[in-house]
């Protein structure tokens, strides 16, 4: 009598156990051809070559098992475990930010995170200007977690530091932790209630519950109080925008850059603002005045291509495309807008060359 896929799984497993490998392979195949793109079965065949030293092979079949179901955690598991066993670090880097992207979480991807990063953890910055720095570095190429996770570690020498812990409570808020970030605000306030960023992250805080009077209110109080700090001003700003008040927050927008030209995040509001408003062009040279500013500020990135394909700039997007490569090499989306652009240019053939590596990195 036939199997079925599910049948054929278990066996397929049971021998794997009992290390009977070409019979566990057997099925595998099996069902692969019945279903190529069946997860466990792509996931077992990886573990299996894995097994007998077959890595290199292993990994077309953990690729497909995190790209069919990607909320697996022992597929991502195995994929950046076989990555790093052939040393290709910044392709498992590249993979470990996407399974964060995916909510993957837990002890066994810290202990992966660690082998990629060995230096992250063991890292002690006694300055607490230079650690600031460093976080809100790691923060703003998309590396939140890393951030905290940096500021957790030093968080020794500066647990009775105001601007330490209301910096802390800030990047709680940025990874949707309210209880956390409450908690470190409230010590921030017991042990100096006058720091400025105290009130600024109070507002970001009522923002967070939705609590869009009581943010624009402390917005104001403080603004009030400190009434030239350019951090204020875009909190202040932010908290309009939430209220639909554009005029006004492009208004303040409009002040604190006019106080600090090489403040990113304000222009990052104001062009957000005029995309709102349709001014497509003033978006764009708001979002690449940041850009040019902080060219590793990554949440920016598909903004601008959407913008500049948009104004039809084709020939300097494909020139950003290739600069962004150059530092995430596996990107299927910066191959495909590259295709996309030379089709526009109509340059066929360098558009079938990137749709295709677009295809290769992810099939699916």
């Amino acid at each position: 009598m036939e199997l079925t896929i599910g049948e054929a799984l278990q066996q397929g497993v049971a021998a794997h156990k009992e290390g009977k490998l070409q019979e566990a392979e057997r099925f595998y195949r099996a069902i692969l051809t019945n279903q190529p793109e069946h997860p466990d079965a792509n996931h077992n065949m990886g573990v299996l070559a894995v097994g007998v030293g077959k890595v290199i092979e292993a990994l077309p079949y953990f690729k497909i098992a995190v790209e069919t179901n990607f909320n697996v955690e022992q597929y991502w598991l195995s994929y950046l475990d076989a990555l790093i066993k052939l040393n290709n670090i910044d392709e498992a880097k590249s993979i470990f930010a996407k399974a964060e992207a995916q909510g993957i979480r837990g002890q066994a991807f810290d202990q992966i995170e660690r082998r990629l990063n060995p230096n992250l953890y063991n890292k002690e910055i006694t300055d607490l200007s230079s650690l600031l720095d460093e976080a809100a570095y790691l923060r703003e190429r998309g590396d939140l977690l890393n951030a905290i996770k940096l500021l957790n570690n030093n968080f020794k020498y500066f647990s009775q530091d105001a601007k330490f812990l209301s910096f802390l409570a800030r990047y709680y808020l940025l990874d949707d932790d309210i209880d956390r970030a409450s908690i470190y605000l409230n010590n921030a306030k017991k042990i100096d209630p006058g720091i400025p960023s105290i009130g600024w992250n109070e507002a970001r805080l009522y923002l967070k519950k939705q609590q869009l009077p009581f943010a624009i209110k402390t917005a104001r109080l403080n603004l009030d109080k400190y009434p030239e700090v350019v951090e204020g001003i875009v909190v202040l700003a932010s908290c309009l925008m939430m209220n639909n008040d554009l005029s006004d927050a492009s208004r303040y927008l409009d002040k604190a850059i006019l106080l600090d030209p090489t403040y990113s995040e304000a222009f990052i509001a104001r062009g957000t603002i005029n995309l709102q408003q349709n001014n497509i062009q003033t978006a764009l040279n708001d979002f690449e005045s940041a850009y040019n500013l902080k060219p590793h500020l990554k949440h920016i990135y598909s903004t601008i291509i959407n913008l500049k394909i948009q104004m039809g700039q084709f020939s300097e997007t494909i020139v950003m495309l290739k600069n962004l490569l150059e530092h995430d090499p596996n990107n299927e989306e910066y191959y495909f807008n590259i295709g996309l652009c030379n089709s526009s240019l109509k340059n066929m053939d360098a558009a079938i060359d990137a749709y295709t590596r677009a295809l290769e990195l992810n099939p699916r």
